[in-house]
């Protein structure tokens, strides 16, 4: 759920990089730089900083979890697979479901 989290984190910090820049923004814009340059300025500003979040993946857990998945698995499978090869084929042959 946190990298969910850290990923939606990035609009409320860029609406308020805008407001808090306002008179930056209208100062380029009366400069004469295009409303794209500006707009630009602001979608790279905020790839750098969502290129500075990181997200902690927990091999291990992740690890113990597949491992632990195969193993239940398995051993689901033994009483079935033990009564099957107990079954004589004659018997099994003349069996009706």
């Amino acid at each position: 759920m946190k990298p969910v989290l850290l990923a939606t984190d990035g609009s409320p910090t860029a609406t308020k990089a805008a407001e808090t820049r306002r008179r930056q923004i209208g100062t380029l814009r009366a400069l004469g730089f295009p409303a794209q340059s500006v707009g630009r300025s602001f979608a790279i500003e905020a790839a750098y900083v969502a290129l500075q979040v990181t997200f902690a993946v927990p091999y291990v857990q992740l690890a113990v979890l597949l491992v632990g998945t195969v193993l239940a698995s398995l051993a689901a499978t033994i009483a079935p697979a033990l009564s099957a090869t107990r079954i004589r084929p004659a018997v099994a042959l003349r069996m009706t479901d």
